[in-house]
């Protein structure tokens, strides 16, 4: 995520949108109970730094920054033997 005046969160909530059974159980799984409470029920945008500190983000660079750190992100994953048959295989699933 770019860091800066970029925020993220779950705008649905104050709009009155539950979030689904599945979406919640990924998001306690990634951000824990607590944090995942909190965002689930009240709905607040985070910053960057923030999103980070909590899980809800791996990285918070600047803009110039972010498709690097993207590629090189992906380059690890994709240096695992058989892992764009499973990113294949989860795409299409989805």
């Amino acid at each position: 995520m770019t860091s800066g005046k970029p925020m993220i969160g779950l705008n649905e909530t104050q709009l009155g949108i539950v979030a689904p059974t599945w979406f919640r159980d990924t998001f306690v799984n990634t951000i824990g109970h607590r944090e995942a409470e909190k965002m689930l029920g009240l709905g607040p945008q985070v910053d960057a730094a923030k999103a980070k500190a909590i899980g809800l983000v791996d990285e918070a660079v600047a803009l110039e920054e972010v498709f690097p750190r993207a590629e090189a992100a992906m380059a690890k994953w994709l240096a695992i033997p058989g892992a764009l048959s499973f990113v294949i295989f989860v795409v299409k699933r989805s």
